[in-house]
């Protein structure tokens, strides 16, 4: 198969996951790169040897910001009770832990779409959770915060129903 036909599967496979579509397929590509992709560039943008890394660093900022607003939005209609400052932190903690990125990216099948360096047999827990913050930071840099809510929420990355 012709790398350019890959890539575009590769890409389509990942938006039928998260059911996003990018306007810009450079940025999900980018945040498909595994470290030593051989990928360099991903139309004007810039890929370094770390591949997705710098994305997922954004992603994770992201997405800690979506579930410190789910969790204030639903502490502000509750006067009565006092704003449990530490149920935001679990949050966080639980749901973009790299334990549950890497169980996200397993179960929904994500990880068959991570570009790897040709000679990488194996796709290691770090690879996994770092390419899943990068899909998060390529939703938000290509549509915003609404539809990184979104698929945060259709992957299983923001509470449901608990308590604050």
């Amino acid at each position: 198969m012709a790398p350019e036909q890959n890539k575009d599967q590769m890409i389509r496979g990942i938006e039928k996951i998260i059911q996003y579509a990018f306007e810009d397929k450079n940025i999900i590509w980018e945040a498909l790169q595994a470290p030593g992709s051989g990928y360099r560039m991903s139309g004007t943008r810039h890929i370094d040897s770390k591949g997705n890394k710098r994305m997922a660093v954004v992603g994770d900022a992201w997405a800690r910001v979506v579930i410190l607003e789910e969790w204030f939005a639903r502490t502000t209609n509750h006067p009565v009770r006092p704003l449990r400052i530490e149920k935001a932190t679990e949050w966080q903690t639980k749901y973009m832990c790299n334990a549950n990125l890497v169980k996200v990216c397993e179960e929904k099948e994500i990880w068959r779409f991570i570009n790897l360096n040709t000679s990488t047999r194996e796709i290691g827990a770090r690879t996994k959770s770092d390419t899943m913050e990068a899909i998060l930071a390529a939703v938000v840099q290509d549509g915003g915060m609404e539809h990184l809510k979104r698929v945060m929420n259709l992957l299983g990355l923001l509470p449901s129903h608990e308590n604050v």
